[in-house]
């Protein structure tokens, strides 16, 4: 499957990495912090079906999503990507079997996880 731009669905409005912040009193917390090299980009997300929406609904379920992007993206395990309002936790990357895509296994994070900037 060639992934082309006008395949990619979705906008990463914000991608996160662990990381460590300066907590200001001369030590370091791990915390997400905003990938620099690139933060916004595209990728491909499907529309779960109506019976995954359903299931997804329960408060206790675990939701799963495939998703795609161009394989020059720096996205890796344990990143946060931030889609529509939406967290997802990248679980896996498959790299490419074609040059043209790489496969992200990601989880949806609850409804309240939140991510408020460092001022």
């Amino acid at each position: 499957m060639v992934i082309g731009n006008h395949l990619l669905n979705k906008t990463v409005t914000t991608a996160l990495k662990p990381g460590f912040t300066a907590t200001g009193s001369g030590g370091d917390t791990e915390a997400l912090v905003v990938n620099g090299t690139n933060s916004t980009y595209k990728i491909r997300l499907s529309t779960p079906t109506g019976r995954e929406q359903v299931i997804g609904g329960r408060e206790d379920a675990i939701v799963t999503h495939i998703g795609y992007c161009l394989p020059t993206i720096d996205v890796e395990r344990n990143d946060v990507l931030i889609v529509g309002g939406f967290g997802y936790d990248v679980l896996m990357v498959l790299p490419p079997s074609v040059a043209h895509h790489s496969k992200l296994l990601l989880e949806q994070l609850p409804d309240t996880f939140t991510y408020t900037p460092p001022e």
